[in-house]
């Protein structure tokens, strides 16, 4: 077994102000320990991101990350429940380090914006029709 310390940044539009005595909004839960990304008193959140980060005991990086994953989800959804912010981490980069290791792993992403598609006259009587059918369960849309 060996031990990992995974980074991974979280997406959210909540702002964190557990723990503010130490100068940092942070708090931990479940070992995983939740900052803010950048915060300071004079400019407070200035990022929608939060940095979690764990030590894993594991047998390999898979297991860890998987490990790690399993546990985040779901305090992650519930944050997002109680805070009523959208939270997304999935897409967020990461980074495993095994300890006394000099290699690492990191998985870098980067937002990008999406690009405008026409819905035009023939979309419209596509709408009609798929609108009409129905047979087609909604769920098939959702």
């Amino acid at each position: 077994m060996n031990n990992y310390i995974i980074q991974h940044r979280l997406h959210t539009l909540a702002q964190s102000y557990v723990d503010l005595r130490h100068k940092h909004a942070s708090f931990t839960f479940e070992n995983v320990n939740f900052s803010h990304w950048d915060f300071n008193f004079a400019d407070g959140h200035k990022t929608a991101y939060w940095l979690l980060e764990e030590k894993i005991n594991a047998k390999n990086f898979n297991a860890a990350i998987s490990q790690f994953n399993k546990k985040i989800i779901i305090i992650i959804s519930q944050i997002s429940f109680l805070s009523q912010c959208y939270s997304e981490y999935l897409n967020e980069p990461y980074l495993v380090c095994k300890e006394g290791s000099d290699i690492a792993f990191f998985r870098y992403t980067k937002r990008t914006t999406g690009v405008p598609l026409a819905f035009d006259e023939n979309s419209l009587k596509g709408l009609q029709v798929l609108y009409d059918k129905k047979e087609i369960n909604d769920e098939f849309f959702y």
